[in-house]
């Protein structure tokens, strides 16, 4: 785990969602495939009230994460609909690595 995410989870787990979440963005930015940022971005949206965007992150996880333990997180908490259309979407894209 790098600083920069150790950082910005220890921001989060202190209850310093705008701050964790200003830092993951970058992140996210930085690094589009690091998932665990992603997760933990999705969680601080939710924490904060910003619930579209929180399963905006959500979804990108279940969609393309390779990791199959983040991307059943991630599915737990999107709307069945939501899930179903990942689904879809994976079929169309074939496996993920």
């Amino acid at each position: 785990m790098s600083d920069r995410l150790g950082r910005a989870i220890e921001a989060f787990q202190e209850g310093h969602h705008k701050r964790a979440i200003m830092e993951l963005n970058q992140i996210v930015f930085d690094e589009p495939n690091n998932w665990s940022a992603r997760l933990y971005l999705g969680m601080a949206c939710a924490s904060s009230g910003d619930n579209n965007q929180a399963l905006r992150q959500f979804y990108q996880i279940y969609l393309k994460c390779p990791y199959e333990d983040l991307r059943e997180k991630a599915r737990k908490v999107l709307p069945p609909k939501m899930s179903e259309q990942a689904d879809a979407e994976r079929a169309e894209l074939g496996p993920v690595s």
